[in-house]
């Protein structure tokens, strides 16, 4: 590290945070514990970088996240290339620019996934967990958590692998009371440009369906991701409108899942079989439920307008959330 040291004697202006000489020596002094030398390192780079990389700063921050240090440097160093990546795909960039932009490692001929958080939160938190979530052979998430959200992309194995990455978003999602959302697998830079896209539609939808916190896949969404921007300003007197009201209404009173059961029933096509896998029920109990929605709303079931009565479902809970939003 001669170089490196004559440069920082020197104050060189060529000196970056970023470089990744410089990343690896901060490192091994600090797990040398070389705190006046890690000190002397960041403040000749970079104005600005005292609070971030203090070794006090750092032991506050990896007290109150549980994140060793060799991980908080690399993510943080990461973040600025992750936030240049996401404007470039945002931007007029072509392929190949975006492609530079992309942080090491971050390989966008590889299948993976955009995440995006919605709303206000302490987005760094999350991103810490959700990165020791998602962190595993083959798979790897690069974080941007800065400007009030939370933008990610992340490498997975497979395609088959983001049904994983929706699950970890989901109990993240929950745990911390933030909606996420998560793309369609992506294998090169325009499908990165949609999965960006995706990403944020799901994220909207997800704030709207878990208040609560939680995370949506795009692929999942179904007819939800045709119906997001309608508006239902005047919504139609009809049967199924009412009878989907009437369950909304029935649930909350009561703390029942009989709209969650209808709608899993009509996405699973009246399967009875297929639903109570889904719902980790007796079939038994299933046509329970069912009997009790068909007496309350006046419905039948078997040869009601399946289209008709699934696009109901969905708008009506999308008028709900946004009325208890006040939107």
């Amino acid at each position: 590290m001669k170089s490196l040291q004559e440069g920082i004697e020197g104050k060189s202006a060529a000196l970056r945070y970023d470089d990744f000489a410089v990343q690896r020596e901060m490192i091994r002094l600090q797990c040398q514990g070389g705190g006046s030398e890690l000190r002397k390192i960041a403040c000749q780079i970079l104005p600005g970088l005292r609070a971030q990389v203090h070794p006090a700063s750092i032991a506050r921050q990896q007290a109150a996240e549980a994140v060793p240090f060799r991980l908080i440097l690399p993510f943080r160093t990461a973040r600025d290339r992750v936030k240049g990546l996401f404007d470039a795909l945002e931007g007029d960039a072509g392929d190949a620019a975006v492609a530079a932009a992309a942080p090491a490692g971050c390989d966008l001929t590889r299948p993976h996934v955009v995440v995006e958080g919605e709303g206000a939160a302490d987005w760094e938190a999350v991103a810490g967990r959700l990165a020791a979530r998602l962190r595993g052979r083959d798979q790897a998430g690069f974080f941007d958590a800065g400007s009030g959200t939370l933008r990610a992309v992340v490498l997975m194995p497979d395609a088959a692998a983001a049904e994983r990455v929706i699950a970890q978003c989901q109990a993240v999602g929950a745990a911390e009371g933030v909606a996420l959302g998560v793309s369609a697998p992506a294998r090169d830079v325009p499908e990165t440009r949609q999965a960006v896209r995706e990403a944020v539609r799901a994220a909207q939808l997800a704030r709207t369906l878990r208040p609560g916190g939680g995370a949506l896949g795009y692929d999942g969404l179904g007819a939800y991701k045709y119906l997001l921007h309608l508006r239902v300003d005047d919504p139609p007197r009809d049967r199924h409108w009412t009878a989907v009201a009437t369950l909304l209404e029935y649930d909350a009173q009561r703390r029942t899942a009989l709209l969650d059961t209808l709608e899993e029933y009509l996405a699973r096509r009246r399967s009875v079989v297929e639903t109570a896998r889904a719902l980790f029920i007796h079939p038994n109990t299933l046509r329970q439920r069912l009997a009790r929605i068909e007496r309350l709303t006046g419905l039948a079931l078997e040869s009601e307008d399946l289209l008709a009565l699934e696009l109901a479902v969905k708008l009506v809970r999308l008028d709900d959330a946004r009325r208890r939003a006040g939107a």
